[in-house]
């Protein structure tokens, strides 16, 4: 903490509240207020008190350098340390000043109620105006101070001002434009038109052809291959344990009294006669003489400690039946340097158990990014495949370790068609058979009958059938109908659909709903032609 003074230099217009603000950040006890003459801070004896109580409450101490004679006056009165000049040592003023032609003594402010300052016209004399503060006004100036503080730190209210009949004058013609705009863009109408249709129906063959263009002569429409692969990656754990511990060894001796030369191959296998389930192996090839010893070095066929022992001349025997007549097998020291070493590592069990689960939750994925691709089209569900692209475990198999990772690649795929492309195959064979004069009110592509005979999803390509009924009608002119139903009342228009030939029966609707008059904008009214219910089969 510093202890030597802070001067602080003020504005002729600060306020007392960027005083005190200053004060609270000085981490200074002591601290020096240099005031230009006549600054705002020196009018008033209560910003003077302000400062010093909030300097008290804070715990320093404040002084004031000013060369404003009243305004050193006026901080005497209250105990304010000052100085005319930078560089004098602020005092307080033991001495009495003359206020206007009465000595008072310096010091503290008496406990009076009121302090009263008069100014006469020199320079070195309190102003003329009568300056009262009591202790009332003291408490309510400091009250004031904390409200003002209070407000400085509440957010302004930005938003701008505008005259009120300014803004009726502007805004009643804003709005009357708005509801004439209103009447005339807003409105929208449906004409749900019902009439007498025949059906006839339809037989054809078409095929699907990969980035084809449709042919409604020759029956053809574009096919789609939709493809989705996803990948599925997860750790799991190793199960497979093994010792990887070091294999006993030693050596045995043979004797061969059988009256024929042994020869045995490397690998031989010999068990201790005490233990069959032990299995040592002969590390070279075996060769003894007849009415000879020989020893020979051998080591356990798997590592561990089990192999350990078996000496003090325990006899031997071949694992793979007995031995010839007078030949013997021991072993002096028996088997040393066998060790344990369990180990987890990677088995094939886990790596298949590990892709199955990851297939399925990767097929998952890949069917429902499928489906999404695939909604708005028709699949043949012959040429539907789902297939494991790869699958790869790492560590691989037989490695050692406690986990490894699965990674499993899954894609579906299936040939597709759009049926809008059906509904132009159907469309055009109906118009074939009938002309100008009728229009396919519903072209029965949604009830189809469709048959695939077959695909070949490789080279994107379908053949199949179509068998469907569909509904025709005289022919209406929907763009000089909405251009009669413009400005039509909802009577009027009914009246002339109903007039028109074919029309059964008509349905209005309006939005909103209480303007029942049709739109003047045509792209405003929306007609649907339906097959009536007592329509001829």
């Amino acid at each position: 903490m510093a202890t030597d003074p802070k001067t602080i230099y003020l504005e002729a217009d600060e306020e007392v509240t960027s005083v005190i603000d200053k004060l609270r950040k000085t981490e200074f006890k002591d601290v020096v207020l240099v005031v230009p003459k006549e600054a705002s801070l020196l009018q008033s004896v209560v910003n003077l008190k302000l400062i010093k109580k909030q300097a008290e409450n804070l715990g320093k101490s404040v002084s004031l350098i000013t060369q404003d004679k009243v305004g050193r006056n006026l901080a005497d009165k209250i105990g304010l340390a000052t100085a005319a000049k930078v560089g004098q040592e602020p005092k307080l003023n033991d001495e009495k000043e003359e206020i206007g032609d009465k000595k008072q003594e310096s010091g503290p402010i008496e406990d009076t109620n009121e302090i009263v300052f008069k100014k006469k016209n020199d320079d070195t004399n309190i102003p003329t105006d009568d300056l009262v503060v009591s202790e009332d006004e003291d408490t309510e100036a400091e009250a004031a101070w904390h409200k003002k503080e209070l407000e400085e730190k509440q957010p302004k209210n930005l938003m701008p001002r505008f005259p009120k009949k300014k803004l009726l004058l502007i805004g009643l013609p804003i709005l009357f434009i708005l509801l004439i705009a209103g009447f005339i863009f807003l409105p929208r109408a449906k004409a749900t038109i019902l009439v007498k249709a025949e059906k006839r129906s339809v037989s054809i063959n078409f095929s699907g052809k990969k980035d084809a263009a449709i042919d409604t002569d020759k029956g053809v429409i574009p096919a789609q291959t939709i493809e989705s692969t996803k990948e599925a990656s997860k750790k799991y754990q190793a199960t497979g344990k093994k010792n990887v511990g070091t294999q006993a060894g030693g050596t045995l001796t043979i004797s061969n009294l059988s009256g024929a030369d042994i020869n045995w191959v490397t690998g031989t296998r010999f068990v201790p006669n005490s233990n069959s389930s032990l299995i040592y192996r002969a590390t070279s090839e075996v060769v003894v003489p007849n009415a000879s010893i020989k020893n020979i070095t051998v080591t356990a066929a798997s590592p561990g400690d089990q192999y350990n022992g078996f000496g003090n001349n325990q006899g031997y025997t071949l694992a793979a039946g007995g031995l010839a007549q007078n030949i013997t097998i021991v072993s002096a020291a028996g088997m040393s340097g066998g060790t344990n070493k369990e180990v987890t590592y990677v088995t094939q069990s886990d790596i298949n158990t590990a892709q199955d689960n990851l297939a399925k939750e990767a097929g998952d994925q890949a069917v429902t990014d499928f489906n999404k691709k695939a909604e708005n089209l028709k699949i043949i569900d012959e040429s539907k495949k789902q297939t494991t692209v790869s699958s790869v475990a790492n560590p691989g198999v037989n490695t050692e370790a406690s986990e490894f990772n699965m990674t499993v690649k899954v894609s579906v795929k299936a040939v597709a068609y759009n049926m809008n492309d059906v509904s132009e195959l159907i469309k055009a064979e109906v118009a074939s058979q009938l002309g100008s004069a009728k229009q396919v009110i519903d072209d029965g592509s949604e009830d189809a009958d469709i048959s695939i005979d077959s695909s070949d999803l490789a080279n994107g390509t379908f053949r199949g059938s179509i068998d469907t009924n569909a509904f025709v009608a005289s022919k209406l002119d929907e763009g000089a109908i909405k251009t009669e139903l413009t400005g039509d009342s909802a009577k009027k228009a009914d009246d002339y659909l109903k007039g028109l030939e074919g029309v059964e029966q008509t349905k209005l609707d309006f939005w909103p709903s209480f303007i029942k008059i049709f739109p003047r904008l045509k792209s405003h009214i929306y007609l649907t032609i339906e097959v009536a219910d007592n329509t001829s089969n």
